[in-house]
């Protein structure tokens, strides 16, 4: 008798423990800020390379900012984008990540010679010079062409069974075939270099224009901008790259060969 009291006791706490219910889930608690209250940091306009350019041409634009701020703090540095106009005319979009903006963009065609403005998203200027044909200071290889700082690069093609050379100032993005290509020579102002010559000889004159201890590198087709890169732009034949290598250490100047 008493066992059976025992079972009776537990099977009617069981029962009641089955049809108690579970628990209520805590409700969702409203967030601290909304998304309207995150603050925008606009991109700030830090350089135009080149400054002066022929309308059609290519620019690098560099910003900083392009970020957000949520609820008060917390800093989202995710990629954004930001329009960018010359004149207010639209041109392209600034990409901007980690505080950092850049943005490769054609000037419009149609833009007269003059000092232009180029405006981001947000509200920041800066200024940029269009310049006429011709308007480029043609050198005659009789003075010293200015230091450059990430060092010149070379490229090289055969046309009519005769090598021709493009010397050009060195920077981060990657050139375009139409910009080494072009048979125009010129220094702008604010210190771009772009030369072209035929033949090793005519190559040692413009070397020669170098500073001392100036970075050179020789590049191919391939790093040049697009699918694939230019197959035109190719290195001569190792007799002639040794001639420009010699003309080089006689000149004081650090010939790097990039294949």
């Amino acid at each position: 008798m008493r066992f059976k009291t025992i079972f009776s006791v537990l099977a009617g706490a069981l029962f009641i423990v089955g049809c108690q219910q579970p628990p209520p889930l805590p409700t969702p608690q409203p967030s601290e800020c909304s998304p309207t209250e995150a603050e925008i940091i606009w991109p700030e306009l830090q350089a135009v390379q080149p400054e002066q350019i022929l309308a059609g041409g290519e620019i690098i634009i560099i910003a900083s900012g392009g970020y957000q701020i949520e609820c008060g703090n917390f800093y989202n540095e995710s990629q954004r984008l930001f329009a960018v106009h010359i004149s207010n005319e639209p041109v392209g979009s600034l990409s901007c990540m980690v505080n950092h903006c850049e943005a490769k963009l054609k000037v419009p065609v149609d833009l007269m010679p003059g000092t232009h403005t180029i405006s981001a998203e947000g509200g920041s200027q800066i200024e940029i010079e269009i310049i006429k044909e011709g308007a480029f200071e043609v050198l005659e290889w009789e003075e010293e062409f200015p230091a450059s700082e990430k060092g010149y690069e070379l490229y090289s093609w055969l046309e009519e069974d005769r090598w021709h050379f493009t010397l050009i100032s060195g920077t981060n993005r990657s050139k375009t075939s139409d910009e080494i290509l072009s048979p125009d020579s010129f220094i702008t102002p604010d210190g771009w270099v772009k030369i072209t010559v035929s033949g090793v000889q005519d190559l040692k004159s413009v070397l020669d224009n170098l500073p001392d201890s100036q970075e050179v590198f020789w590049l191919e087709g391939t790093r040049v901008e697009g699918a694939g890169g230019d197959e035109t732009l190719i290195f001569p034949p190792e007799e002639t790259i040794q001639q420009v290598r010699l003309i080089s250490d006689e000149l004081g100047l650090m010939l790097n060969i990039v294949r």
